[in-house]
């Protein structure tokens, strides 16, 4: 393959779902930068950039993920109620992380962080204080290692459960050039402003459009109910409200560019736009006055500030036992206590998040727990508090993707 084909960071299967075009070539698209609409724009020249992972392989391995579960998408497109198996849900938690951390959108976050942390660390004598404003340090291969954090983090969404949010509203879903929805709804209600970011945290949630009328959800099920009491189904339609919601949320997390269906008018998205935009400076503003308090840490784990909800979706109920998890200063606890101490081992032990190291990390050594039965054994020991049904696995033919094609050693 070509080692200078463009790298497309929302894949094109996921754009085509929103397309008019007969043959699913051409969507329309708004700017956001000028309030620019597009129609008939060319799918394989959205959302892409020359050598954005620098490496082929990275490139083909995500398109291998995409793969594997273009057909478990469209399953869900036709409305078709087959429950997920254990490897497809593992398959698309998989899709639904690594496609979080691969856009643009994401590496600006990623390197927010780095300058911060490294900042912090940063003797005075080194880089003054008064110098910072003027300093950015940035990760060289940013890209790269964004894509390996989400690898290394996919222990931390194996427990999410996953339904699909089904839109008979007059509007359609909306998706961004940034399109999986992070948000925490359980924070909010706590009306904590940033604390509970991680996909460690409890309350964790994933909403992903999937197509104009369907939406995936990935979720934290011991403080949250999606759909009514006694619904097995694994499909839940939402209102107006929802749907007005999710697309505000999509656009809050747009870097600069949404995706849509020619059925939506253009002044539903300008509506939205201009309602949105004070959301995206406010929580731009918390985003960059917040610094990170723990500096050995994850950003999948660390504190981090997530867009919040206006009020609480229809579809959605907080769970009484959601208070478990939440300490007594009203900070929320991680889900399981016991992976997240393992992690920070695995990370100290390869000096993992000092920015000045040179090692060479070996992924595989934590991945190695993604099929195992010690995943299994430390999700039995949390007792009461999760609400487990079978526990997901990450199939083989997956893990075998992320370890050997995208799993990047660290350059020095």
């Amino acid at each position: 393959m070509a080692s200078n084909q463009a790298h497309h960071y929302v894949p094109q299967l996921l754009l085509r779902n929103f397309s008019t075009c007969p043959i699913g070539r051409r969507i329309s698209t708004y700017l956001l930068s000028n309030d620019r609409f597009i129609y008939g724009a060319s799918i394989r020249k959205q959302a892409q950039r020359k050598k954005l992972y620098k490496l082929q392989e990275v490139e083909d391995g995500l398109g291998e993920i995409e793969t594997i579960c273009a057909p478990i998408i469209q399953r869900y497109i036709d409305m078709k109620t087959l429950p997920l198996s254990s490897d497809e849900h593992g398959s698309l938690l998989t899709f639904f992380l690594l496609q979080l951390s691969r856009t643009p959108s994401s590496f600006d976050e990623h390197n927010r962080v780095i300058d911060q942390m490294a900042k912090a660390i940063t003797p005075e004598s080194v880089l003054p204080l008064d110098m910072h404003h003027a300093v950015k340090i940035v990760d060289p291969d940013i890209a790269i290692n964004s894509v390996l954090e989400a690898i290394n983090s996919l222990l931390f969404v194996k427990d999410l459960k996953i339904k699909f949010l089904v839109n008979n509203t007059e509007n359609t879903f909306l998706i961004s050039d940034n399109p999986v929805i992070h948000i925490n709804p359980l924070a909010d209600s706590l009306d904590l402003s940033y604390g509970a970011g991680g996909f460690a945290s409890a309350g964790a949630m994933m909403i992903f459009p999937m197509a104009s009328h369907i939406a995936a959800i990935a979720y934290d099920n011991a403080c949250y109910r999606i759909g009514g009491m006694r619904s097995s189904s694994m499909f839940t339609d939402i209102t107006k409200y929802d749907l007005d919601e999710i697309n505000s949320l999509s656009i809050a997390h747009a870097q600069s560019q949404l995706f849509f269906s020619d059925n939506t008018e253009e002044d539903y998205i300008k509506k939205l736009v201009s309602e949105t935009e004070h959301r995206r400076e406010h929580e731009r503003a918390i985003m960059e006055s917040v610094t990170t308090t723990v500096i050995n840490e994850s950003l999948f784990l660390q504190r981090k500030v997530l867009h919040r909800l206006k009020m609480p979706f229809s579809f959605m109920k907080i769970l009484r036992g959601s208070k478990n998890f939440i300490r007594e200063d009203g900070m929320i606890l991680h889900r399981i206590p016991e992976l997240v101490k393992l992690r920070r081992e695995f990370e100290h032990l390869y000096n993992y998040h000092d920015p000045f190291a040179k090692t060479e990390l070996d992924f595989s050594k934590w991945l190695s727990t993604l099929t195992n039965e010690e995943y299994d054994r430390i999700l039995t020991r949390q007792g009461p508090l999760r609400k487990y049904t079978s526990p997901v696995k990450i199939p083989a033919e997956t893990a075998e993707i992320v370890n050997k094609r995208i799993r990047i050693k660290s350059k020095s």
